[in-house]
């Protein structure tokens, strides 16, 4: 979770920076950062500063989740969820489209 120290911080740009820590603790523990969910707040008036929060998970490339029956369609399922994802933070801004795009190739496997 990341806080703006000001009003004056996009929540757009503390989820960049939020999605950008996560994967790197996961490429430093030499796994792949999975994101559950993102939520963001905007600056509220009266000091109510704006807010980034990622839930997200780290996985070896390819294991299937521990609790899952389905492990090989879990692959499928989490290109989904990660491209999911990659769009959500395309759309909100987070992201820029010379980003977007080879971060949806790594998912892809392209």
């Amino acid at each position: 979770m990341r806080t703006g120290k000001t009003g004056f911080v996009s929540s757009s740009s503390l989820q960049k920076k939020t999605y950008e820590e996560a994967t790197e603790f996961g490429e430093a523990k030499s796994l792949i950062m999975q994101s559950i969910s993102m939520d963001a707040k905007a600056a509220r008036p009266l000091g109510g500063f704006p807010e980034a929060t990622l839930r997200f998970r780290c996985g070896s490339a390819g294991a299937p989740d521990p609790g899952s029956a389905a492990g090989s369609s879990q692959g499928t399922v989490d290109k989904y969820s990660q491209l999911e994802q990659l769009k959500r933070l395309l759309d909100s801004g987070a992201l820029t489209q010379e980003e977007f795009d080879p971060e949806k190739a790594k998912v892809l496997g392209q």
